[in-house]
This record gives structure tokens, sequence and C-alpha cells, in this order.
């Protein structure tokens, strides 16, 4: 019964991950799911999940939010599900 119980956990966890998309000021809808519905970064920075994989398109971000142009991140991922940022592509991410 225990095995069967960390198996159904494992799947759980791993079902919610997914990736994410985000791009300078953000597209469509701005809801991470597509290049074509990207986040802004700040947006990735509160929402993302553990697990989840953002993807971020090369460009100059700047946290205009804020008076000093920088950026909060809120989004926790845990010790077996973190939360990967990662640059699309190889591009530049600034």
């Amino acid at each position: 019964m225990k095995r069967h119980l960390i198996l159904l956990l494992l799947i759980a966890v791993t079902a919610t991950a997914s990736q994410k998309y985000v791009v300078v000021s953000g597209a469509g809808s701005q809801t991470g799911t597509s290049w074509g519905n990207a986040w802004p970064l700040q947006t990735a920075l509160e929402a993302a999940s553990a697990g989840d994989t953002v993807w971020i398109q090369a460009g100059t971000y700047t946290g205009a939010a804020q008076s000093d142009a920088s950026f909060i991140c809120t989004a926790h991922g845990t010790s077996g599900n973190p939360i990967i940022y990662r640059n699309y592509n190889g591009g530049r991410v600034s």
C-alpha cells in the first residue's frame, strides 16, 4: 500500500509540471502556456509552480513596475521539484 501511495504522489507531482514561456512585454492572453500567450518576466517569477520549466526569450527585461527596476521572485519550487529558468535557444537575456 505504501509503495502505491508514493508512486501515486510522484505521478501527481510530475503531472502538474509544465513548460512556461516569457517574452519581454508578454503576449496574447499572457497565460504563459505558449510563445503566443507568453508571460512577462515578473509574472513568471510570481506564478511558476514547482517542477515548471520557464523558457525566457532573448531580450532586455526591465522591472517597470518597481521604481528600482528590479524583479522579485515569489514563486517557489521544492528540492525535488525546482522551478527551472532557462534562456531559450541560447539567446541573451539581460
